[in-house]
């Protein structure tokens, strides 16, 4: 756990509060101590709730930063299960943590089945959580575990991959217009991240808006200016000899 909150990748998807992943380690895995084996994790402690998800997101993060390609199979079938429950006790916050954390390893990974379907009912499947526990709204916030900073994050990287995933099979945005303004614009640090999120997804919108034909010509030069006037011009990239 702390090798994955000391990494540069924790830093780029900030979606998860570590206090809280840390106080699930110590309340949901039960250790069996051995003298000669040392301590085991022998089971889990899910609470009263049944909520899976709270180990579900320690495994996902130890596939990303331990087991990477090498996942035990065990793990795999766990994964598969939680992700296709269908239950009236499942509007979890842990669950959109969750299904994250599995779209941010399948595009680690590569595992993305090629058309991006895996991909884009992980994004799907966090979104319609979402909504459910209304983490779009600010005023929500304060009844979570995790501070509001990471939960500004979470929803602005939810935005953002149901634009990746459009881009990448060609179809237009799931997530409509009207969430992507319901909480606070400022997205935890994310400034410049945000603003492009946000960008990005107006383009994605005229492309595929279904009563004209796109401004192709204008669109690019829309492009080329928000890409110089956030990250400056090619040549301040390459060394000069």
């Amino acid at each position: 756990m702390h090798v994955f909150f000391k990494s540069d990748l924790f830093r780029s998807f900030s979606i998860i509060d570590p206090l809280k992943v840390f106080s699930d380690v110590h309340s949901c895995l039960i250790h069996d101590e051995n003298a000669s084996t040392g301590s085991r994790i022998k089971s889990f402690d899910l609470g009263d709730k049944k909520n899976y998800y709270r180990v579900g997101i320690i495994t996902q993060i130890l596939c990303l930063v331990y087991y990477e390609n090498r996942v035990p199979l065990q793990l795999r079938f766990f994964h598969n299960a939680i992700t296709s429950f269908a239950l009236s006790k499942a509007s979890y916050l842990e669950r959109v943590q969750f299904f994250m954390l599995r779209y941010i390893y399948s595009n680690i990974t590569g595992v993305t089945v090629g058309d991006g379907g895996t991909c884009t009912s992980l994004v799907m499947l966090a979104f319609s959580t979402a909504v459910q526990i209304g983490l779009f709204k600010q005023e929500t916030h304060r009844h979570f575990r995790d501070d509001p900073i990471y939960l500004h994050d979470l929803w602005a990287w939810i935005l953002y991959a149901d634009f990746e995933t459009s881009f990448a099979i060609g179809s237009p945005l799931q997530i409509s217009q009207e969430f992507e303004y319901q909480c606070n614009t400022d997205f935890g640090t994310f400034h410049t991240f945000n603003d492009s999120v946000l960008f990005f997804r107006r383009v994605m919108r005229q492309i595929y808006f279904p009563h004209f034909a796109p401004d192709l010509e204008s669109l690019i030069s829309e492009l080329k200016s928000f890409f110089t006037s956030h990250f400056g011009t090619l040549s301040s990239y390459v060394e000069h000899g």
